[in-house]
């Protein structure tokens, strides 16, 4: 039985949307948790989860899950100001607001915000006083139940080094969702579609091989196939072999290599 993989912001968006274009997230059975928590969240209220963070190593789709949860939001129509922002930018302009004495006004930008996606929680570490105050806004955020928080990170807050206590209390009080790297059957089901709508000629052999003998992010697969496209004869398109000697080769020498083909 064939495991389903679904774009989640496709099966997400009303019928209305068509029109636009639609996010794109595949989640397969490795991350069956994020849809409906990402449900949750274009639910447009606040819930007892508070925050929702989203973690997972480099390649899990982060960043683009938090874009196109902005996007999505956008799409349904919420009022209300939207800020999507890294720590780093959060840590700078608190830092600016400090020096110029303006962290009132930073404040109630928040304050007034219905959504708020803080990426990369990890880089505020160190960070004692940016800490303090993020905390603080979230204990503010929680008792006004005005605006969904959106937190990412590549690690479990609890096992971040360098975050106070108090913060990772707060950030793991919420619901804490954990992001994998696709599986074979994501990888194989974002192939079909790549080749198909790229139009590239991929035989079954080579694109079974692609998903279940690699690894790594649906971005840096993406890159691969394109690589293997220009390289290999028009006529034949991408076969078993050519994709075997590609991956068997040095990362730096795989192109010179592949030419030879």
């Amino acid at each position: 039985m064939k495991i389903p993989v679904t774009n989640l912001f496709g099966s997400l968006l009303s019928e209305n949307q068509t029109g636009r274009q639609i996010p794109y997230f595949l989640v397969g059975p490795e991350n069956a948790l994020v849809e409906p928590a990402i449900r949750g969240v274009l639910a447009g209220r606040p819930t007892g989860y508070f925050p929702v963070v989203f973690y997972g190593p480099s390649g899990t789709g982060k960043s683009l899950l938090a874009k196109g949860l902005i996007q999505a939001w956008k799409y349904w129509e919420h009022p209300g100001p939207v800020i999507g922002e890294s720590a780093r930018e959060f840590h700078r302009q608190l830092t600016e607001a400090l020096e110029s004495q303006a962290v009132t006004d930073l404040l109630h930008r928040y304050y007034r915000a219905k959504l708020w996606i803080l990426e990369d929680v990890e880089h505020l570490s160190g960070k004692t006083a940016t800490q303090i105050q993020l905390t603080q806004l979230l204990d503010h955020l929680r008792t006004q139940h005005s605006c969904v928080v959106v937190v990412t990170c590549r690690t479990i807050p609890q096992s971040i080094t360098g975050l106070l206590p108090r913060l990772k209390s707060r950030l793991m009080g919420g619901l804490v969702v954990n992001l994998s790297l696709p599986s074979p059957e994501t990888r194989r089901c974002f192939l079909e579609e790549l080749v198909k709508t790229q139009q590239i000629h991929c035989s079954p052999e080579a694109l079974e091989f692609l998903a279940f003998r690699t690894t790594g992010s649906l971005g840096e697969l993406q890159k691969v196939v394109q690589e293997l496209s220009l390289l290999s004869p028009v006529r034949q398109g991408i076969q078993l072999h050519t994709v075997q000697k590609y991956l068997a080769q040095p990362s730096q020498d795989a192109t010179q290599a592949m030419r030879k083909i």
